[in-house]
């Protein structure tokens, strides 16, 4: 959540303490109730939504980047082997393996990273007989193929992750503009009466109607100690 709206939802909870700790100066008022009810369940939405947008792709990001890193490490292996291999029997398109290092394939989007991935395996197999003399055999060609896999599931559920942040992240902002109307619309109007019946109640309610700028906490630099 923006800053702005952090400091703006700091307040929702400040008129909702307010309000749940005076329910008997609001009682006399019901036409309050539903609306101070809808209010509080925004609040509580808008926390919920602030939560499922920052944490949605969290835990699957890691998992795709984990995914990444061991299907790149076994492709480098194998295409070093292949690369090896090009050299002895003067292969120019197994010496152009040469060029995949760890860095070439971590620039790589996705789709092209699993393309490129899968020309090294096949590659690999249709040398098999001649590349188990570099320490490659099927076994590893398999684990190779079953990484590649793992790492498109994972590339997938990732976006899909990313896609229930970005939605999420979108109705916030639908959340804060229903909140507000309710405040501004029905709450603040119908507080107004307890301007003449109680002005300590309504001074309290409206200070805490204030949105006060929170900014960043730092740590406050430590004072240097005197060398002498």
């Amino acid at each position: 959540m923006k800053d702005i709206l952090e400091n703006k939802h700091t307040m929702y909870k400040a008129v909702v303490s307010l309000l749940d700790g005076n329910t008997a100066k609001l009682s006399p008022i019901p036409a309050l109730a539903p609306a101070i009810t809808s209010f509080k369940d925004l609040v509580t939405a808008i926390k919920d939504k602030d939560t499922l947008a920052n944490t949605a792709g969290e835990g699957l990001t890691q998992t795709k980047t984990a995914d990444e890193a061991a299907l790149i490490s076994d492709a480098v292996t194998i295409a070093s082997a292949l690369s090896a291999l090009g050299s002895a029997t003067n292969d120019d398109r197994l010496k152009a393996l040469s060029h995949v290092t760890k860095s070439s394939l971590k620039s790589l989007r996705d789709t092209q990273l699993a393309i490129d991935v899968k020309n090294i395996k096949t590659l690999a197999e249709s040398k098999l007989g001649q590349i188990t003399a570099y320490g490659i055999t099927p076994p590893m060609i398999a684990a190779l193929d079953t990484k590649i896999t793992k790492f498109e599931s994972s590339t997938g559920t990732s976006q899909v992750g990313a896609a229930v942040s970005t939605t999420a992240f979108k109705q916030l902002d639908t959340l804060f503009d229903q909140a507000d109307a309710i405040l501004k619309e029905q709450i603040d109007k119908t507080m107004e009466i307890f301007r003449t019946t109680d002005p300590q109640f309504y001074g309290e309610y409206k200070s805490s109607r204030e949105i006060k700028d929170l900014g960043h906490r730092f740590k406050k630099p430590e004072t240097p100690v005197n060398p002498s």
